[in-house]
Parts: structure tokens; C-alpha cells; sequence
């Protein structure tokens, strides 16, 4: 599927469908889907008036044309009220209009620029929007599909349409980032939705080091003897009772200058979790295949730095393991040493994630590290507090956890702060090693980030617990059909994010 940008005034676009949008409460339409009205004779007025289009979010109206404009089919997308827009309605807006033209099998569209100048949007901002929405929207796993007759029409391009020759240049620049952006989660999310039997901790790896080869970043892969040289036996452990061997997956993009401050990603990859010895019940295993979308995320996040060429240095960690029951297996009162010479006692061998990215944390911070942002699905008690409408995030930075607070607002992966107070510690004491793995349910999601806290020391961080927003599916209370974009399965949340806090941080001192 193609995206591009076009000049071209609402009535010159010739196209089998042209998408307009309105505001919820306005009596009449204006802008682009005024000019439509005019052209329609007051029908889109007339069915305003009839209460059949109300401007609500996400709602979508199509009308015929009758040949008296060249777009064959118009695409009435409802925006919402002007006093809660925000960029993420063009987002869904945009996934809206695409879902709309899969199902009228139509193999290309055009869509207007949306909210220009509301809530101070710009053209690229718009576009960025558009072209996130619209890939993100059209994405389905179909690696084990054959197609068949109600296989949906692909469609092959879209169309920015702007009147305005500087907006449709920043409209070009914008839906290229936007699929790009797109495509770094769709990555993500097949990466996830991949089944364990596939997707490997040496699957991962290959991934990687595929992506490396071809955008021109490096790609190290540390594996289990490396792993043991370095002395990082909290991946060690965690893998060592499957007959997939662990790995540390180690992504260096150098777009910034030499010497320059580095920002590094780290992200859980649990390619499966049983559970281990402490083994989950069985529907707990249903969605493990997903307890690897934090590393999922950063591979995601790599492939589209590199190749929006953006000018900072990243080290990007992902660390890979399948946590399984075995006689080789790690157990509860287990001590294991990390990267970093602390030593812990095992609590709960499904206690396993904060274990692996112990090591990957201490790592960040030997490779000279500016700020480290890590991505897992870590918890259950985050779900519990959060449920499935925002990930939780802690640290020891204000600056960096007010940057992430931003990234999240423009990309609408939403963060909600909770406390990393030194009362929390308690729960970890261990008489026997430096720190126990886990504590009590109580404050569950706390005290594993207060766990991971040991493992950066002084340098800016930020733990994002995504175990409620990595993945939607029918053993969850609440799925957001109010954001089209997000499908049933992986979500591929974090890429975008990632992205977006590292635009924002590149610009701080």
C-alpha cells in the first residue's frame, strides 16, 4: 500500500471515494465538507438536519456522488466536538475512513487533510495522523491465513489532499513519517501476534539482525556463552529451562554525533511464559505469546530511527527468553548474580521479566547510557490499577518522565504515573542476597519497578509497564472500540511512543 500527498481543491480530487470531515454540533458543514455540500446541493445540511450524521467520533457516512463531483463517493468522517479535539481523533478518524473503504472494496481513496488548524494542528501533524491511522488500521496477521472469498480488498493507495502547495509539502513529509512510524509498530505487532512455536528467542535475533543488515545499524547478539562470560545470569536463569537457548539482542544506531548522549530502549522479550516452576494456571497461558511485546516494541522502534535517519545515538536492548518447567529449570530461593554484581533471591519463578531486563538495564548503564526508557509487560497488578486504557510508568527522573508524559499525549499511548517511594523497598529485603525478586500482590506493579530501580543507578529512567495495552482480546473487561486503529491481538504499543519521547529528548539539554 501506497501513501502520497496531492494539491488539489475538495472538488478536482477524482477518486472512488473522498473522505471530509465534520465537528459534532455544528448545524452546517464548513471548510472542505462545505464546499462538498454546496457542490451535493445541501445534502450533507439535509442529513444533519435528519439527525443520520451527527459529527460523533469515529462515526462515517457515505453518500453517491451522482456524478456531480469527480470523487465518485464521499466519506463523511464525524470528528467529534471542537472542545475535545485532539490529534488522536484525526488518527481514529483516519481508520475509520480506511476500515469503510476496505469494506466498499474500493483499491485506492483520498482523504482530505483533518482538523487543520484546530487545537493548533498542522499540516504535517495532520498527515502524520493520517498515515498512522490508516496503516495502523489495515493491519491484520495473515502469515497462517489462506485467502479466501470474504478475504477483504486491499487497498492500494491513499491520498492526502491538500489545496495549499506548503501544506502539501508538509503533508508529504508527514505521511511518510506516519507510515513509517506504522510500519515499525506492524512489525511490533506481528512479532507478538507470532506464535511461540515461531517466534524464538533466535527468531528475534534473526529479526534484528535482518533489520540491522538492511538499514545499516549494528546488531550484536549475546548468547548463552556470552551471556555467562558477562556474568548476566538473570537471562541466564530465566532461559536456561527451555530447549530454546536466551539471548541478549544488542541494536546500536549511531545517527547522532560521536561522543554525543546516547538514549537507550530496553524491552522485555519472554517469547512464552509458562509461568515456569511456579507454573500458571492454564487460561493464563492463552496470551503469553505476548509476554515478548516490549522487546517486540524496541525492534520496531529501530527499524523506523534508522530509517528516519533521526540524528541521536540509540542503543536498543531487547532481552529474549522462553520461561518453561524442566529439570534444568530455575526455582523459587534460586540466587542469581547479575550483570551489575547484585545478587537476588529468587522468589517467584514467574517473577521472570524483571529478571531479564535487570541485566539489560545494567548493560545500558555500562555502555555510558544518557537516559533509558524500558518497555515490558511486567505486571498484573497494573492491569489491576490501570486496566487496559494506559500503561503505568515510574522512575527516578522528573524530566524524563514528564517527557514520556508528552510523547504520550501526541501519540495517544497513554501513561499514568504511580509512585516510587523508598517505602516500597521493604517488600524486597531478602536476608540471604541483595534483593529479593518480588514481594507481596500488594502494590505488585510498584515494587517490581522499585526492583529494576537497582539496576540503573543514578542515570535518567523510566520503567512503562505495558501489560495492560500490549495486546486486546477476549479475556479483557474493556476493549477501546473507540480507537479503531487498535485491532484485537497485539497493538504494538511503545514503538510510537519511543518515538516520540526520543524527538523530544534529542531537543533537551
Amino acid at each position: 500500500m501506497g501513501i502520497s500527498a496531492l494539491r488539489a481543491t475538495v472538488t478536482e480530487v477524482t477518486t472512488p471515494l473522498l473522505a471530509v470531515g465534520i465537528f459534532e454540533g455544528d448545524p452546517t458543514p464548513i471548510g472542505d465538507a462545505g464546499t462538498v455540500d454546496a457542490a451535493l446541493g445541501g445534502l450533507i445540511r439535509q442529513l444533519i438536519a435528519d439527525k443520520e450524521v451527527t459529527g460523533e467520533p469515529n462515526e462515517v457516512t457515505v453518500v453517491h456522488t451522482q456524478g456531480k463531483l469527480p470523487a465518485t463517493r464521499i466519506a463523511v468522517v464525524g470528528l467529534g466536538k471542537r472542545a475535545d479535539f485532539n490529534i488522536d481523533i484525526v488518527r481514529q478518524a483516519s481508520a475509520t475512513v480506511a476500515l469503510k473503504a476496505r469494506g466498499l472494496h474500493v483499491p485506492r481513496y483520498a482523504v482530505m487533510l483533518l482538523g487543520l488548524g484546530q487545537a493548533g494542528v498542522t499540516a504535517e501533524q495532520s498527515a502524520v495522523a493520517l498515515s498512522e491511522g490508516a496503516f495502523l488500521g489495515l493491519y491484520e496477521y495473515e502469515q497462517f491465513k489462506k485467502p479466501t472469498e470474504e478475504t477483504p480488498t486491499k487497498i492500494e493507495e491513499i491520498v492526502v489532499v491538500a489545496s495549499d502547495q506548503a501544506d502539501v509539502d508538509a503533508a508529504q513529509r508527514g505521511v511518510h513519517c506516519g507510515e513509517v512510524a506504522a510500519r515499525g509498530v506492524n512489525l511490533a505487532r506481528d512479532l507478538s501476534n507470532g506464535p511461540p512455536n515461531l517466534v524464538t528467542p533466535a527468531y528475534l535475533a534473526d529479526t534484528a539482525r535482518s533489520i540491522a543488515q538492511r538499514l545499516g545499524f549494528s546488531c550484536e547478539v549475546f548468547e548463552v556463552d556470552a551471556l555467562r562470560k558477562r556474568n548476566m545470569g538473570g537471562i541466564v536463569a530465566v532461559g536456561q529451562g527451555s530447549s530454546h537457548p536466551p539471548c541478549l539482542i544488542v541494536m546500536r544506531y549511531s545517527g547522532g554525533a560521536p561522543g554525543s548522549k546516547t538514549f537507550a530502549a530496553v524491552g522485555k522479550g519472554i517469547t512464552f511464559d509458562s509461568g515456569g516452576l511456579d507454573i500458571k494456571p492454564a487460561d493464563g497461558m492463552l496470551t503469553m505469546k505476548h509476554d515478548m511485546s516490549g522487546a517486540a516494541a524496541v525492534i520496531g522502534f529501530m527499524q523506523a530511527a534508522a530509517e528516519l535517519k533521526l540524528p541521536i545515538n540509540i542503543l536498543g536492548l531487547a532481552s529474549a527468553a522462553e520461561n518453561l518447567p524442566s529439570g534444568t529449570a530455575y526455582r523459587p530461593s534460586d540466587i542469581i548474580t547479575a550483570f551489575n554484581g547484585k545478587t537476588i533471591e529468587v522468589s517467584n519463578t514467574d517473577a521472570e521479566g524483571r529478571l531479564v531486563l535487570s541485566d539489560a538495564l545494567a548493560y545500558a548503564v555500562d555502555q555510558g547510557a544518557s537516559a533509558i526508557v524500558d518497555l515490558a509487560t511486567l505486571t498484573g497488578g497494573c492491569i489491576v490499577a490501570l486496566g487496559t486504557v494506559a500503561s503505568g510508568i515510574l522512575g527516578n527522573n522528573d524530566s524524563l518522565i514528564e517527557t514520556v508524559r508528552q510523547a504520550a499525549e501526541a501519540t495517544g499511548e497513554r501513561v499514568w504515573q504511580l509512585p516510587l517511594w523508598k517505602e516500597y523497598a521493604e517488600q524486597l529485603k531478602s536476608d540471604i542476597a541483595d534483593t529479593k525478586s518480588s514481594g507481596a500482590r500488594q502494590a505488585s506493579a510498584i515494587t517490581a519497578a522499585y526492583f529494576l530501580s537497582n539496576f540503573v543507578d543514578d542515570v535518567p529512567w523510566v520503567h512503562v509497564d505495558i501489560a495492560g495495552t500490549a495486546y486486546y482480546g477476549a479475556d479483557q473487561v474493556y476493549y477501546p472500540k473507540d480507537r479503531p486503529y487498535l485491532p484485537s491481538g497485539a497493538t504494538g504499543v511503545g514503538v510510537r511512543l519511543l518515538l516520540s519521547i526520543v524527538e523530544r529528548w534529542a531537543k533537551s539539554p
